[in-house]
C-alpha cells in the first residue's frame, strides 16, 4: 500500500498542477496533522482562488481522513480509495473518490472544467514514427522478386489495414460424398502469400466455421509482418498526404472527430441494421450502444484518447453523436471512401456483416488534421451528454450520494445543476418527477414514459440536424 500511496500523491500533484494549481505534498496544518496533496489556484482559470485538499488511502481510517480533511478550511476535499466499501460518494462536504482513476474527472466535475479542456498529459505528445527508410524495400529487393515487390507491398497494408482481423484466404465444405472442397476466397496472388509465408510475414489460420457450414482460413500478419506493414502503411500516409486532406475537407470536421473518436479503426452495421424485426428506436438504442461501447475501448483507442489529451465528457459525447442515424451513415460513407482509397479494409464478420477497417495511424492521422478546425462547442457537448445521462438514469440503478452515481456525472460533465434544470423541464412535461434530492434515492422516476421519449427524441435529431448542419 506505501508505494501505491505514494504513487498517487505524485499522479494528484501532476494533475492538480496541470490545472493551474500551486501543489504541496505533506502539507503542515495547524493542529500538527498533514494532508497528503494540497493546492492552492492563482492563474487566470475559470476555478481561480479554489483550493483542494487530497487524502490517499493509507492505513488511517476513512474516518480520520474525512475528519482531518474537514477542519482543514479548503473548498474542495477528496479522499482516493483504493479498496471498495459501502461507502458514499460524500461525507458532508468530503466527496470519496473510488476508483482511483476517477480522481481527474471528479475534479473536473466540481470545477467546471469545460469539456473541451484537456486531460492531464499520460503518454508522448510525440508525432507518429517516421518509418525507418527503405528497410522493407531494400529486403525485397535483395530477394530479385522483380514485379512482386509492389504486390508483397500491397497484401502487408491490406493485412495491415485489417488487423486484429485475419483475411479470408479459403473456405473447406464437405460436399455429400464426404469429400473436402476447398474454394479460393484470397484477392492476394498465391505467389505473393507464398512469399510472406517464406519471409514469416504472415500465417494461415482456420479461424472459424465447420466443414458443415464452411471452414474458414484466414490470413494474419505475425509479429514481424506487423512491423513491415506498419512501415508501408506510413510511407503511403505520407504520399497520400493531400488526398487525406482533401477526403476530410468534403466532410464535416466534428463529424470526422465522432468518427476517430467514437468508432476508431472500425465501422460495422448498428443493431437495427443486422437484426430483423428490432422494436427499438435507433435513436433511443444508439444511445445504449454507445454506452456499452464506451465502458469497453480497446487498448488503441484508449491509448488514443490518452495522447491527445479527450475528456471522458469529450469522449461520451463523440460516442453519442457518432451513433445517431443519419450520423453513422455519413460516417459509414467516409469510410467507405478511405476504402476506395486505398487507405481501409473491408472484411466480413459473420456477427456484423461487412466492417470496414482501418489502423490507428491512420485514425491519428486524420484526427491531427481535424484538431485543426478546432474542437466541438462546449455547449453542445453538455447538450447531448445531458440528455444522454437522463436517458441512462431512467432504468433506476443509480442511487443519489452513491460513488457510482457521483462518477457517472462526471464522465458525462454534468453537474447536479443541470441534471435538475432537464428534470424540471420534463416535469413540466408530465414525463418524469423533479430530482428528488435525498441520498439513497434514484435521482428521478419516470411518470410517463412515452412523453420521456418523445422528448429525448426530439432532442436527439435537434442535435443530428445541428451537427449535420440541416434542420430538424
Amino acid at each position: 500500500m506505501g508505494s501505491l500511496h505514494e504513487f498517487w500523491k505524485d499522479e494528484v500533484k501532476k494533475i492538480l498542477e496541470h490545472y493551474g494549481f500551486d501543489v504541496k505534498k505533506e502539507y503542515p496544518l495547524q493542529s500538527g496533522e498533514r494532508i497528503d496533496v494540497a493546492g492552492w489556484c492563482n492563474r487566470e482559470k475559470p476555478w481561480r482562488g479554489k483550493s483542494v485538499a487530497v487524502e490517499i488511502e493509507k492505513t488511517s481510517p476513512l474516518e480520520k481522513d474525512v475528519d482531518k480533511l474537514r477542519r482543514s478550511g479548503f473548498d474542495l476535499k477528496f479522499v482516493v480509495r483504493f479498496t471498495m466499501k459501502e461507502l458514499p460518494a460524500e461525507f458532508g462536504d468530503v466527496i470519496i473518490v473510488y476508483p482511483a482513476r476517477s480522481f481527474e474527472n471528479i475534479l473536473r466535475l466540481m470545477l467546471k472544467v469545460p469539456p473541451t479542456y484537456p486531460m492531464s498529459p499520460r503518454l508522448s505528445e510525440a508525432l507518429i514514427q517516421e518509418p525507418k527508410p527503405q528497410r522493407l524495400a531494400e529486403l525485397l529487393e535483395s530477394l530479385g522478386l522483380g514485379d512482386l515487390t509492389p504486390k508483397v507491398e500491397d497484401a502487408l497494408l491490406k493485412l495491415y489495414l485489417a488487423h486484429p482481423y485475419g483475411l479470408s484466404v479459403r473456405v473447406g465444405r464437405q460436399r455429400p460424398s464426404g469429400v473436402i472442397e476447398f474454394t479460393e476466397t484470397s484477392d492476394i496472388e498465391p505467389q505473393v502469400r507464398s512469399i510472406l509465408y517464406g519471409l514469416e510475414l504472415a500465417s494461415e489460420l482456420a479461424a472459424r466455421g465447420t466443414y458443415e457450414t464452411g471452414r474458414v482460413w484466414e490470413l494474419y500478419l505475425t509479429d514481424r509482418g506487423l512491423e513491415f506493414g506498419r512501415e508501408v502503411l506510413l510511407l503511403r500516409l505520407r504520399e497520400r498526404d493531400a488526398l487525406l486532406k482533401s477526403l476530410i475537407k468534403d466532410f464535416n470536421p466534428k463529424l470526422i472527430f465522432a468518427a476517430c473518436i467514437g468508432f476508431g479503426t472500425e465501422v460495422r452495421k448498428d443493431r437495427a441494421e443486422i437484426a430483423t424485426g428490432i422494436e427499438e428506436d435507433p435513436y433511443l438504442s444508439s444511445l445504449d450502444d454507445a454506452f456499452f461501447k464506451s465502458e469497453h475501448e480497446p487498448s488503441d483507442k484508449k491509448r488514443l484518447l490518452e495522447k491527445f489529451h479527450i475528456s471522458e465528457p469529450l469522449h461520451l459525447y463523440a460516442c453519442y453523436l457518432a451513433n445517431l442515424p443519419a450520423i453513422r451513415r455519413t460516417i459509414s460513407s467516409y469510410y467507405e471512401r478511405l476504402l476506395d482509397a486505398g487507405l481501409a479494409e473491408k472484411i466480413s464478420r459473420y456477427e456484423f456483416g461487412d466492417v470496414i477497417t482501418t489502423s490507428p495511424e491512420m485514425i491519428e492521422a486524420m484526427l491531427r488534421q481535424v484538431l485543426e478546425s478546432g474542437l466541438p462547442d462546449n455547449e453542445e457537448v453538455r447538450m447531448l451528454n445531458k440528455i444522454a445521462l437522463v436517458w441512462r438514469l431512467r432504468k433506476g440503478d443509480y442511487r443519489i450520494g452513491e460513488i457510482e452515481f457521483l462518477d457517472l456525472l462526471a464522465s458525462h460533465g454534468i453537474g447536479i445543476d443541470e441534471l435538475k434544470e432537464e428534470l424540471n423541464a420534463l416535469n413540466k412535461r408530465k414525463a418524469t418527477s423533479k430530482y428528488m434530492d435525498k441520498a439513497g434515492e434514484k435521482p428521478f422516476i419516470v411518470v410517463d414514459e412515452g412523453r420521456l421519449k418523445e422528448y429525448i427524441l426530439n432532442k436527439l435529431k435537434e442535435v443530428e440536424a445541428s451537427a449535420m448542419g440541416t434542420k430538424a
